[in-house]
């Protein structure tokens, strides 16, 4: 009998393990901590020796040329630089508790961006020419850096962008100071080249615009600003209007979005599809998903998602990175990858990931893949340890000499990216300890059962030893 309870006891133990270890055949694929922990410690490094000498009142630089033992940036201040590097130090604050982030994003970095033209972004003071595409991106990322801040002085500036690019979109006969920022797809600018009358598609601006309209209008959706329920609805349907244009004019071969230019004067070995714009597709669907939930918006999201990872872009369909562009009239990829293109990719994957939760999980390891490229190839850290940061240009999968330059726009991505990687693999660990603890007590429950029940059985079966020795005797 006693053999029968330890033969029992032992088929339990085995099984018990073998059930608690099964999430390991699910999770092992995704969770993976070494890439975590690189990000991090990458991120440390950034914050701690690239933005912190560059963050000040006046706002981020929007490059560095790595000159010897420093960083020589320019003098320009951009918002895009500025809004991703807010939304970055944000998110770092959410996920890490990094206070010296929350203090550089609330006392230097928003209020440079403020002042850029306050309600346009102006690029250069003196000109007053404003970007659509500055607008587009400062929605977006703006929007991102209120969620994780909830800083309420952001919310005036988020609400005069918005109304900029509404007012702007609907205006059809005068540029009015905007410079090559024609976000309503294609645009007649005949008189303004010399009546020309050619047409151009600046594809990208529009679909940015879409998502980050759309990110403006579900971020405020349900709070107590002015409006807020409009700016979701009105962001709704400017956005299905807007992507139906695109697709009707500058989806071309049902193979991926043409960037620039529309025009019959231009050879068609001009006409080339650009990472960008299939990626900010990617973005602006998954925005369009997230807002409607209609499941064809997500149905082009994971298109586009598709289209760059097995057509045009990636060399190795893993970790080769974004090439810039194809050809459509040779079919040869760009030899090039840009550090910004593919820091984007990512936050559209992670993006992506977010929106459709554990279903998503593809993308989210598709997004770790892309940091692993970008931390192998493009990640550049001097001997003495003083340079650090994403290297923005690769030729022929080597950096060109004497061409090394930080754009702190894809290293401000590079974070928000490290640390979305990071945080959502936790939420895989936090399961499985669950699943440990649970499994553990179910484990111990059935044990303590079996051994109940087996001595149950045992009463009245067994002499005591008092009696057992009187009849030995």
């Amino acid at each position: 009998m006693k053999r029968k309870t330890m033969g029992l006891m032992f088929t339990i133990i085995i099984t018990s393990q073998i059930f608690l270890m099964m999430p390991l055949f699910a999770l092992g694929a995704i969770n993976v901590p070494e890439l975590s922990a690189q990000g991090k410690k990458i991120n440390v490094k950034l914050q701690a020796k690239l933005f912190k000498d560059k963050v000040a009142g006046n706002g981020l630089e929007g490059v560095g040329v790595i000159k010897k033992d420093k960083i020589d940036g320019d003098d320009n201040k951009y918002p895009q630089e500025n809004v991703i590097a807010l939304a970055a130090f944000y998110t770092r604050f959410a996920r890490s508790g990094n206070s010296e982030c929350d203090q550089w994003a609330t006392d230097a970095v928003f209020p440079s961006i403020s002042a850029m033209g306050s309600d346009m972004l102006e690029r250069i003071e003196d000109e007053k020419d404003y970007y659509t595409l500055d607008q587009a991106i400062a929605l977006e990322f703006l929007s991102l850096g209120y969620s994780r801040s909830q800083n309420q002085e952001m919310l005036n500036l988020m609400e005069n962008l918005y109304k900029s690019l509404i007012d702007f979109e609907s205006s059809d006969s005068e540029i009015n100071g905007y410079d090559d920022a024609y976000w309503r797809a294609i645009n007649k600018i005949g008189d303004k080249i010399g009546g020309s009358g050619y047409e151009y598609c600046y594809t990208n601006i529009t679909l940015m615009a879409i998502a980050g309209m759309l990110k403006f209008g579900m971020t405020v959706k349900g709070m107590t600003i002015d409006n807020d329920e409009q700016y979701y609805t009105t962001s709704i349907t400017i956005a299905k209007d807007a992507i139906e244009f695109c697709e009707d004019k500058c989806f071309f071969n049902g193979s991926g979005f043409m960037e620039y230019p529309y025009a019959d004067m231009v050879s068609p070995e001009t006409k080339n599809y650009y990472a960008r714009t299939q990626i900010i597709a990617a973005l602006a669907y998954t925005r369009l998903y997230e807002a409607t939930k209609e499941i064809g918006y997500l149905d082009k999201a994971e298109m586009m998602v598709k289209y760059i990872i097995t057509k045009n872009f990636l060399d190795t369909g893993k970790t080769g990175g974004v090439v810039t562009y194809l050809s459509t009239a040779t079919g040869i990829k760009s030899s090039t990858k840009l550090g910004y293109d593919n820091a984007l990719y990512a936050y559209v994957l992670i993006s992506l990931y977010n929106a459709i939760g554990d279903k998503g999980i593809g993308h989210l390891k598709r997004a770790e893949e892309i940091a692993v490229f970008m931390h192998d190839n493009l990640f550049y850290e001097s001997g003495d340890g003083e340079i650090v940061g994403y290297i923005e240009l690769l030729v022929d999968n080597d950096i060109p000499d004497g061409y090394k330059r930080i754009y702190f726009n894809t290293n401000a991505l590079m974070m928000i990216v490290n640390e979305e990687i990071a945080f959502s693999e936790r939420p895989w660990f936090i399961k499985y300890l669950w699943w440990i603890i649970f499994g553990a007590i179910g484990v111990i429950a059935v044990i303590v059962i079996v051994v109940l029940v087996k001595r149950k059985k045992d009463i009245g079966r067994k002499l005591p030893k008092l009696v057992k020795g009187l009849v030995e005797d």
